[in-house]
């Protein structure tokens, strides 16, 4: 059985030196528009904003 979306995660900083996660996902097949989620609030560390990332990528999963 295939993935209902593929995803990519993107951790980027900030300019006032948070980190924030980017997730890129496209549903079903190569030919659908892509759908682009940013985080709307900043991590202390690249790990926490990696799990919240990871965490979001598995909500869109389940929609």
């Amino acid at each position: 059985m295939s993935e209902k979306i593929r995803a990519t995660l993107a951790i980027d900083k900030t300019a006032d030196g948070k980190f924030i996660w980017v997730v890129t996902a496209v549903e079903g097949d190569i030919g659908t528009m892509p759908r682009i989620e940013r985080a709307t609030t900043g991590y202390a560390t690249e790990d926490e904003a990696r799990r919240a990332g990871e965490q979001q990528i598995e909500k869109m999963r389940a929609d």
